[in-house]
């Protein structure tokens, strides 16, 4: 929601091409709190927008895992798992963040599509999200029940999951 953009985010900063780089978003997690920074080169704004959202629940989750203390353990940060959306292999709680930012994902495209049917980039992302996602799920349920923080994920996309089975 926009309260919830205007409580974590102070800055949304526009870089030029991240040179060379993948990523088109980033933040510096607890390093400088509030800050996103966007490279919005030849991009849809549907696109921007989900950039936006995915770096704003970055920053909620890193926030409230350092002020609740969840600590995790060597074990948790060594379990590494592979996204089915990108193929790296990144930490158990890093991908826990990525699957309740592919849900939002789904969720802000499935909204974009509710007003506008033939919205190209939201089809073609949704697409991708709903074949990805599911798999996820299974892999960050597999490993990650027993974490408080990652199974307090796992019930949220649960509950609010874009793909009901």
């Amino acid at each position: 929601s926009n309260k919830l953009l205007v409580e974590f985010v102070s800055y949304i900063l526009v870089v030029s091409q991240l040179s060379g780089q993948k990523r088109r978003s980033f933040n510096l997690r607890l390093v400088y709190p509030g800050a996103i920074f966007v490279d919005p080169a030849r991009r849809p704004i549907g696109l921007i927008a989900e950039d936006i959202l995915h770096e704003l629940i970055h920053q909620i989750l890193w926030t409230s895992w350092a002020i609740n203390h969840d600590s995790f353990t060597k074990d948790h940060w060594s379990d590494l798992i592979v996204s089915p959306f990108t193929g790296n292999a990144r930490p158990l709680p890093v991908l826990a963040q990525a699957l309740c930012i592919y849900n939002a994902a789904s969720l802000f495209h499935l909204s974009c599509l509710s007003r506008a049917p033939k919205c190209e980039h939201s089809l073609l992302r949704l697409m991708e999200l709903k074949n990805g996602l599911p798999v996820l799920l299974g892999r960050i349920k597999e490993r990650g029940r027993s974490h408080p923080a990652i199974a307090q994920i796992i019930s949220i996309v649960e509950n609010s999951y874009a793909f009901p089975v």
